[in-house]
């Protein structure tokens, strides 16, 4: 990806149009970042369903990971099955 980034903002500088490049690279960094939050959400909450937990647990899973994994994994949750 950053040999792909620096070769669009080589030829954009060639062609003068670097500013143009920059912004369009910033533009998609930022909705490639957006869809990765989103897809973490998603992921989260079908854990925390899978487990038989709320949506309290799973804004816990989102915002602080590593604990509700811990507490998933060491604590007395069942697995009760995907969430279709």
């Amino acid at each position: 990806m950053m040999v792909l980034g620096a070769l669009v903002v080589g030829v954009a500088t060639a062609l003068g149009t670097a500013g143009t490049a920059v912004s369009a690279m910033t533009a998609l960094a930022s909705v490639a970042q957006l869809l990765v939050l989103i897809l973490n959400i998603m992921f989260n909450v079908k854990l925390a369903r899978s487990f038989g937990k709320g949506v309290g647990f799973a804004i816990g899973l989102i915002f602080r990971n590593p604990i509700f994994m811990l507490i998933l994994g060491f604590g007395s949750a069942k697995y009760v099955g995907a969430d279709k």
